[in-house]
Parts: C-alpha cells; sequence; structure tokens
C-alpha cells in the first residue's frame, strides 16, 4: 500500500465566512499543488486505501492500523479509524468494481452513515474523496476531541459515479465526523484518498540554535566517555525560542535537526525536553559502528522509519521520533523559553562533540492590534475632550468588522478602529484623516446608538451632512443633543492617524472635586496636584487603558512624577472622600 506523508503548507479556499469552528468546501483536484504556500505550514498525512482484495469485501465493525479484514495491521497510516452507525459492517471497493477510480471504503448499509474518528489531539484539516451512487445532498457532521458538535456541512452531488474532492478547516480540534446521506432513497456513499493533520495559518517558519558561534562544538558527556543512566545524563544542550505561539493551535513543530560528531552512532541516544518539562525520545541505538552517523540528519512526524536505514544518514533523511510524534507530545504547549536537547553516550570507548542543532517551528507573526479594535474597545472620548487625535494607529492588525444591520449602512469585512461619546448639547462633528489621499480604502462613518455600551447590530447610521455610506476620508454633521456617536475608521494596509473635533459639549458621569486644580499642562517631569479638601488617591491611565500611576495622597497638595511616561494623551482619576473626577493630562 502506498503511504506518503505531505510536510506542507495549505492553502484551503473558503466559499463564505462562518461564525463556527469549522466550516468546508469543494477544492479541486489539483488541491495538493495549490495549498504549497510559504505563509502557512503543517503536516498532512495521505492514506489512499490501497490492498489485496479485488472484489468488494466486508471489512469488519471496524477499519484502522490495528487491522481487520482488509486491511493488515500496520497498512493504513495511524491516527484515524472508521466505523458505521449502530456499529455497522465497513466495506472495501477495489478499483473499477463500481466504476471508481481509486479504492474506496464506506458503510455496507446505505441507509447507515460513516463514522471517521481521529486519536490525534491536533487535527485541524480533513479533506477526501467523496463517492456516490446517486445525486443527493450530503450533510458533514463535524465533532471536537470533546464530542460537542462545532459544525454541520452539507455538500450536494450533482454527478453520480464521480470522485468529489472536499474539504474541512477547523479553529478547533476535529475528534470525529459523521457523513450521511439525507436524500429519501441513498445509494452506496464511499470515502478515498484521505489526508488529515495540522496547518498553521500565516505563519513564519524560524529555526533556533544552541547559543555561541558555529560550529559549537559542545562536548558530549565532558568528563567521561560514556553516561550509563541515560535518564539522568548530564548533557542538556538548551534551545531558547522568543516565539510565542501554542503547538497545536498556532503554531507547529516543524523538525530538529543533528550534527554530531562520533565514533560509535549507536552509543547515542537523543531526546527533547520542553520548555514545560515534556521529554520526547527522538533517537536510541542505532546506526551501528559508523562514525558520525547523525551528519545534519533531521527528524520530523510522519516520515521514515530510521530502523530501516543505514548510517551515515545524510542531511537529506528525515526520520520519525522513535518516543511517539512531536505535535502529540507536545500539544497544546508553548514554544515560548528553553527547550533542551538531552544527549547520552550510554558505552564506553567512543566520545564525539554536538557539531550543530537546530529545531525549526512555524508560528504566526506577533499582532498587536490597535488598543480600541473591536466595538467593546472603543476609546471613550467623553474622558478625554475634543480635539482628539489618535496617532499611528496600526491598521495592519486591526479586525475585521462586518456591520449587516446597521439601518442604513452595511460594512463588509474592513480592519476598523472605534470611538464613542455623548453629546449634552448640540454642534457641529467633524472627523478625517490626518492623511488626506485616499490609497488604503480609508473611511470615517459615524452611528448612533443608545447608550455607549452598544454592540454592533445596535447601531443605527448618521444619515446627514457628508457623513456617506461611501469612502469618506472627512466628516461632517450636525449633532445632537443628548446622543450617543460612535464613529468607525477603516483603512486595510497602513498606519493612519484620526482626527476628531467637536463644538459640543460632552457628557461624563463624574462627581466634582472642589477647588481641585493641576498644573502644568502639558506636563514634563512633575505634575502638581491642588484642592480645597482632602485628595485621597490618585491613579493615571494611558489611552489603551492601563494603569501607569497609582498613587496614595492623603492630603491636599501633592505631586506626581511623570518623567519616565512616554508622550501622548492620560487620564487622571481623582478621588476626594465620595467624589470622583477623570481629567485629560498631557504628556510632553
Amino acid at each position: 500500500m502506498k503511504k506518503i506523508t505531505l510536510l506542507l503548507a495549505i492553502a484551503f479556499l473558503s466559499y463564505g465566512s462562518y461564525a463556527q469552528q469549522a466550516f468546508g468546501f469543494l477544492v479541486e483536484e489539483n488541491w495538493l499543488e495549490t495549498c504549497s504556500q510559504p505563509d502557512n505550514a503543517g503536516s498532512l498525512t495521505f492514506e489512499d486505501f490501497m490492498t489485496d482484495p479485488t472484489d468488494i469485501t466486508g471489512c469488519g465493525v471496524e477499519i484502522s492500523s490495528t487491522g481487520d479484514t482488509c486491511f493488515p495491521a500496520g497498512e493504513l497510516q495511524e491516527g484515524f479509524s472508521i466505523t458505521a452507525e449502530s456499529n455497522g459492517q465497513i466495506s472495501f471497493a477495489p478499483v473499477g468494481t463500481i466504476n471508481n477510480t481509486i479504492p474506496l471504503v464506506g458503510a455496507s448499509s446505505p441507509t447507515q452513515f460513516l463514522i471517521v474518528n481521529f486519536d490525534r489531539p491536533n487535527i485541524n484539516r480533513v479533506a477526501f474523496q467523496l463517492f456516490t451512487q446517486q445525486t443527493n445532498l450530503i450533510d458533514v457532521r463535524v465533532f471536537d476531541t470533546n464530542g460537542d458538535l462545532i459544525n454541520n456541512l452539507n455538500i450536494n452531488i450533482s454527478t453520480a459515479f464521480t470522485n468529489t474532492f472536499y474539504g474541512i478547516s477547523a479553529t478547533a480540534s476535529i475528534g470525529r465526523l459523521e457523513i450521511e446521506q439525507i436524500t429519501m432513497n441513498p445509494g452506496f456513499l464511499l470515502i478515498g484518498e484521505m489526508r488529515f493533520g495540522n496547518c498553521v495559518e500565516d505563519c513564519t517558519s524560524d529555526v533556533f540554535h544552541p547559543e555561541g558561534d558555529f560550529p559549537f562544538n559542545i562536548e558530549i558527556d565532558p568528563g567521561s566517555t560514556f553516561t550509563a543512566d541515560c535518564d539522568n545524563a548530564p548533557n542538556l544542550i538548551p534551545i531558547t525560542v522568543n516565539r510565542a505561539g501554542i503547538i497545536g493551535q498556532d503554531a507547529t513543530f516543524n523538525s530538529i535537526f543533528f550534527d554530531i560528531e562520533h565514533t560509535f552512532t549507536a552509543d547515542l541516544e537523543l531526546s527533547l525536553i520542553s520548555p514545560s518539562g515534556t521529554e520526547l525520545l527522538i533517537v536510541a541505538d542505532q546506526g551501528g559502528g559508523t562514525d558520525n552517523g547523525y551528519n545534519g540528519t533531521s527528524f520530523a512526524d510522519d516520515t521514515a522509519d530510521i530502523t530501516q536505514a543505514t548510517a551515515p544518514y545524510g542531511d537529506t533523511a528525515v526520520f520519525s521520533p522513535q518516543g511517539g510524534r512531536f505535535d502529540t507530545t507536545f500539544f497544546g504547549e508553548s514554544i515560548t523559553g528553553d527547550w533542551l536537547i538531552k544527549i547520552c553516550d550510554d558505552a564506553g570507548g567512543d566520545t564525539g562533540q554536538v557539531l550543530n542543532a537546530g529545531i525549526f517551528f512555524c508560528a504566526q507573526e506577533e499582532v498587536n492590534p490597535p488598543v480600541n479594535d473591536l466595538i467593546e474597545n472603543a476609546i471613550d472620548v467623553d474622558e478625554i475632550g475634543f480635539p482628539f487625535t489618535d496617532s499611528d494607529i496600526n491598521f495592519p492588525d486591526a479586525t475585521n468588522d462586518t456591520i449587516t444591520n446597521s439601518n442604513g449602512c452595511n460594512i463588509n469585512t474592513s480592519r476598523s478602529v472605534w470611538y464613542k461619546f455623548t453629546t449634552t448639547d448640540e454642534g457641529t462633528i467633524t472627523a478625517s484623516f490626518e492623511d488626506p489621499t485616499n490609497n488604503d480604502n480609508k473611511s470615517i462613518k459615524f452611528y448612533t446608538a443608545a447608550s455607549e455600551t452598544a454592540t454592533l447590530s445596535d447601531l443605527t447610521f448618521v444619515n446627514s451632512g457628508t457623513n456617506t455610506c461611501g469612502f469618506n476620508l472627512e466628516v461632517s454633521f450636525e449633532a445632537d443633543a443628548n446622543q450617543t456617536y460612535y464613529a468607525y475608521a477603516q483603512a486595510s494596509t497602513s498606519v493612519q492617524t484620526v482626527i476628531i473635533d467637536s463644538d459640543a459639549t460632552l457628557s461624563t458621569d463624574d462627581n466634582t472635586i472642589e477647588g481641585f486644580s493641576f498644573f502644568p499642562n502639558p506636563a514634563e517631569n512633575v505634575l502638581n496636584l491642588s484642592a480645597a479638601q482632602t485628595i485621597d488617591q490618585v491613579s493615571l491611565y494611558n489611552i489603551a487603558g492601563q494603569k501607569v500611576i497609582d498613587q496614595e495622597i492623603n492630603g491636599a497638595n501633592s505631586q506626581l512624577q511623570v518623567e519616565n511616561l512616554t508622550s501622548g494623551i492620560y487620564l487622571m482619576t481623582v478621588i476626594s472622600g465620595e467624589s470622583t473626577s477623570t481629567y485629560k493630562v498631557i504628556k510632553q
């Protein structure tokens, strides 16, 4: 049977967006070619269901790598099993037996649905060929590893006796698929050429080495020629990973390689320990008496069996770890921190050193969304005042917002930031981008809401002045008194500055502290505070809402040291007895 593992990048083409944790779609026959993109990475296992029977054969109630009537033990790839509803029988159809061009498996009864179970915790991509005897509507139910349904997908098979290639992508780990015909007179439903595994989208692959200069020349078992007790081997070589990501979620363990100079390769035992302390045996006692067997040799999941290879292994060979899988062993663990390579020489008479080693991770680039990304994080301009300037907004890392019921102006998938304020009287509202050119799908729009706790569905478009539903680089309209407004600014790939101003008075709920004043404002080093009554406490917040100063005063006069703060706008909350007031402070 042909077994192939694909260490590749995956680009699934979505036909629509889903709020659920999984979505499915039809893909082309050349999917394996189109999915190899440099910004995505992962490992897909390919099962072609090729085996010996030449006629349609009953396989039993389950097929898996443990063996059954159709597939001997070890012939199917590890990591999955296939059963049918109510412990029904599974059948195998060789090429040509039902006008099929590839081997197929399915439930023996057309009234029973097919179940594909995955026993690895990090399956987030599955694809297979679907074959039916009827033009059917197929229901695919996707469950996570806890058994919870995460999506119900439908496939319309418009042509019988042909293969339809279907893919599933999920943000959660897939634990089980149920594939069922939902027509009144179903024919047989079978699958073939299945691919399953993990994919990390929009990731960057990096290699991490031990500290120091290459070659590293790290001595194995220093001071001795061997260590009999490999569990407590003294050779722990740290490799520091300064990228962020969780394996199986937004990061993938791609591979590890070794270049070791040693005069008896089979004396060596190599393991890897994660920053969380999880240990995986990579290879032990292989290569015989060959010198320098691990000469740039790599290890990755779903690759060759090193026990079937001959040393020296070379720098193009890739083998599976002997102690398990990287993705399963380290699933759910952070890649950040010190990974330890443990090397043990468990026999005397020979010695050596590690010339080079490295771990390849693929992790998503760090994303730094603006502080007012998403409507729930809208900057409260009430607390800052007009004119308000939001400088250097990082729109490329902002979330794509979609407004579909905003009573007058829908917004479809735009990177955006939000602002809010409530007026107490009428006035003119203006807003603009500091850069007036329309070179990045920039736009500003205003909406009203009943309160400053609104969600996207609560908004109503302000159809007034120059606040149009098109691309507005500048907006001006007349505001009503006692009305809450939300401002929405969008751009695609650039860093922008937004300016909002008004002659309307803004609402505040704070009590007044008698005689309170502060100076200078703007302040460079020291902010002086004074009041006619005792000031209990003063806190200073940056525009992101982070508390940067929290100081007990217990007096009518005091000072805040602000010299170490970065320049910008801050909110100062002052507490005196039962009164609390908020003021805008500018740090030069």
